[in-house]
């Protein structure tokens, strides 16, 4: 899903998993000098609805858009 976003919304999305092993598909901050057109334009409900546009081509069950932050452990 990760490619996928990042070839038909240009927008690159970060894969993660927690201690426990639960998957995460972040969107990351990022530096001034990182940022594309696409961040640029980039809100919290657009990011929900890319979110909701193709997790529900992988699910019927709804999945928690949220603010997030992921442990390594490290």
């Amino acid at each position: 899903m990760q490619w996928v976003i990042k070839e038909a919304e240009g927008i690159e999305l970060l894969y993660c998993d927690d201690l426990n092993g639960k998957d995460y598909l972040i969107y990351p901050p990022q530096y001034p000098w990182q940022i594309t057109d696409a961040d640029r334009e980039m809100t919290e409900e657009r990011l929900r609805t890319i979110y909701a546009k193709y997790v529900s081509i992988l699910t019927d069950r709804a999945v928690a858009v949220d603010y997030q932050s992921v442990e390594n452990g490290g």
